[in-house]
């Protein structure tokens, strides 16, 4: 998440060049493990050598329109850059690929100081809440059994679901200052 449209498409711009050099090195590689298995002497263990599946991402940000957004949600891509008002409004309209949002690996937060600034606090605090809690445990579940109405049963359920997902939260910011109220 970032504050801004512009910040969004520098982030997806970046992203975007470290995925084809990527893309780049591995088509390298596979000409290499080509070339060696036409020889008598090849390593069967070269294979093992690298390892890559392509890299799909998607900006999510006010200005474009929601259709296309909507469209290249559906792809579910690996990585979606966005800003905390659309991406609010996507999820709100009930986003497929933004249902599950605390089975995230990885939650970036860029420029955390001026996205309360800017007034985006509401939508991120709508956001961070869909990370850190599933909103429909039955949908999560997907379970039909009958002790799924018993609610002890779905705590314990969502509370090794949050176990075996793993996240890792990056908070990112130049500017900022924590006062007494904040620590």
């Amino acid at each position: 998440l970032t504050p801004t449209r512009e910040l969004a498409m520098q982030i997806h711009k970046h992203l975007s060049d470290i995925i084809a050099d990527m893309d780049k090195a591995y088509q390298e590689q596979t000409k290499k493990d080509q070339a060696c298995s036409e020889q008598e002497e090849y390593d069967v263990n070269a294979d093992l050598s690298i390892t890559y599946a392509p890299v799909t991402i998607t900006t999510v940000v006010g200005g474009i329109a929601e259709q296309k957004q909507i469209r290249l949600l559906s792809k579910q891509p690996d990585i979606v850059v966005a800003t905390p008002g659309r991406l609010w409004t996507l999820i709100s309209q009930g986003n497929k690929h933004l249902k599950n949002l605390h089975l995230i690996q990885f939650f970036v937060l860029d420029e955390a100081d001026r996205m309360v600034q800017k007034g985006h606090y509401q939508e991120l605090d709508n956001i961070i809440q869909r990370v850190i809690n599933p909103v429909n445990t039955r949908d999560t579940f997907d379970d039909n059994d009958d002790d799924v109405d018993n609610m002890k049963a779905l705590e314990q359920r969502r509370k090794q679901l949050l176990r075996l997902t793993k996240r890792q939260t990056f908070l990112f910011s130049a500017t900022l200052s924590i006062g007494s109220v904040g620590r």
